[in-house]
């Protein structure tokens, strides 16, 4: 009887965390533009125009992207158009196509 009740909870574990597993994160912007909503993203590269309130044109070797910084997560960080970044965050979608919500932006390692 033990022994079911061990595999029944790992199964059931299993079952748990299998959807976890599945949201792997992605690092360029034409797999960002692909992935399901929510997906977490781990971006490097630059900010190359601004659209309008939050919301920006990001691009890296992949491509082009739209993305959503919150004013708050700027904290006194001064980017021009060479200014390599790291940006996080989840995939979202607009009424204009996708869209990538920033968590997280800092500048890259290598500036």
């Amino acid at each position: 009887m033990m022994t079911k009740r061990i595999c029944g909870l790992l199964g059931a574990l299993l079952v748990v965390t299998a959807p976890a597993m599945a949201s792997a994160s992605v690092t360029t912007a034409q797999a960002a533009k692909g992935a399901d909503l929510d997906t977490q993203v781990a971006l490097q590269g630059y900010l190359i125009k601004a659209l309008g309130g939050e919301h920006y044109l990001f691009r890296d070797q992949s491509g082009e992207l739209k993305v959503e910084i919150d004013n708050a997560l700027w904290r006194h960080i001064d980017v021009k158009g060479d200014t390599p970044l790291t940006l996080t965050g989840k995939v979202g979608n607009t009424r204009f196509g996708p869209e990538v919500e920033i968590d997280h932006m800092q500048l890259a390692d290598n500036h």
